[in-house]
């Protein structure tokens, strides 16, 4: 199977997934399934231009936290799940996974941008993360602006340890 043979194979820095390049579009279950055989040997991961299929998209990013070996830079870039209550409780999911994992202290980029997975419900589980992420240089959360107040802002700006910090 094409899948298999692509997660087992080795690549050791960034692989870019672009959704909006498919034609026709993945459905969400595609996106999670393609998601899940990024091989866990890149230290990057680069996802984007995920609207329908974001639901899956994240879960499929979550599973690959879970089994990547060692994780520098994350990018989620125009993902969006699509409805107020799925965009907060996947963030929460993704938060939560980056927590759980071995890579929180070794992230050094992170860019969660144009994206519904940061709102006032879930801005406590990224500010947890965001203190652990003890490696982080840069921090992109760009378009989080209509999800979540300027206190919730600031709280996310005080978690960081992100010298460079861009968006909020």
């Amino acid at each position: 199977d094409t899948l298999d043979c692509f997660s087992k194979g080795v690549m050791t820095d960034t692989f870019q997934l672009k959704f909006s390049s498919f034609d026709p579009r993945l459905s969400s279950s595609q996106a999670r399934e393609l998601m899940s055989h990024v091989p866990s040997t890149c230290d990057s991961l680069n996802i984007g231009f995920a609207e329908g299929e974001g639901e899956g998209a994240i879960e499929g990013m979550i599973e690959w936290i879970g089994k990547a070996k060692t994780i520098k830079t994350l990018t989620c870039w125009d993902c969006k799940v699509g409805n107020a209550e799925g965009g907060k409780d996947a963030g929460i999911r993704l938060a939560a996974a980056l927590e759980a994992s071995n890579h929180v202290a070794s992230i050094e980029f992170l860019r969660i941008s144009h994206t519904d997975l940061i709102v006032s419900g879930n801005v406590s589980e990224w500010a947890s993360v965001l203190k652990k992420m003890t490696a982080l240089e840069e921090l992109w959360l760009y378009d989080v602006g209509d999800y979540i107040s300027d206190e919730e802002k600031s709280i996310l700006r005080n978690a960081t340890h992100a010298s460079r910090i861009y968006g909020i």
